[in-house]
């Protein structure tokens, strides 16, 4: 999500070189992190020295394995802008790769749980999982077309608003209710956070104030 900064400040500055390292970082992260069936790893950790692979697990989900709901979200997007400021079609691949996945895992659930590989009664929700997926699903629909990925992300906002918008607590901090941060270690269960409203703003400016959607810095 933070490497196309990189690259506009190649942009800005002439430094070719950031670029160049936010098209490697990329390219890793697709190698190693993308799982076949469009899942992906939360961490792959290296050895400092040699740069090999010695670890593949998690830090805020389930389990190593597991499918952390807001991990994939930022997957499915990061790719989507990656793939749009490079203009890659690989990577617009891996995207609707991922992005597929995470709807399919998301099933009828109308905000994802916090990891779908602990869907059961009384495990919280994470609604910044589920915005930060609708605007990748949506950007993504607009880049490629795909009107199928645009309308799952319509949906997963209209869910969100339905269920997560405390307008009947206004003494509330937050917008978006109903996020976990980390449960794992039980750490901002049922709450709101910061990157989960302004996802839900970006989100609604996307959907009802099209001619702005430049101004979130899409070029």
């Amino acid at each position: 999500m933070n490497l196309p900064i990189l690259c506009r400040a190649a942009r800005v500055s002439g430094d070719e070189g950031m670029h160049d390292i936010a098209v490697r970082t990329v390219e890793m992260i697709r190698e190693q992190h993308v799982r076949p069936d469009g899942a992906a790893h939360h961490v792959v950790d290296h050895d400092p020295k040699t740069g090999e692979v010695t670890c593949v697990d998690t830090h805020e989900g389930a389990h190593d394995n597991s499918c952390w709901t807001r991990g994939r979200a930022w997957t499915l997007y990061g790719f989507t802008r990656m793939a749009t400021v490079l203009q890659s079609k690989q990577l617009m691949a891996t995207a609707q790769e991922t992005a597929d996945y995470f709807l399919a895992r998301r099933g009828d659930h109308v905000i994802p749980p916090w990891d779908f590989d602990r869907d059961v009664p009384d495990e919280p929700i994470d609604s910044p999982a589920g915005v930060i997926a609708a605007n990748g699903l949506l950007e993504l629909g607009r880049r490629t077309g795909d009107k199928a990925h645009a309308r799952a992300g319509a949906r997963l906002v209209d869910g969100l608003i339905d269920r997560c918008i405390a307008s009947d607590h206004p003494d509330k901090p937050g917008l978006l209710m109903h996020g976990t941060v980390d449960y794992p270690r039980r750490s901002g269960v049922d709450e709101s956070m910061m990157y989960g409203d302004h996802s839900l703003i970006e989100a609604l400016v996307k959907l009802r104030r099209a001619e702005h959607w430049n101004t979130l810095g899409w070029r």
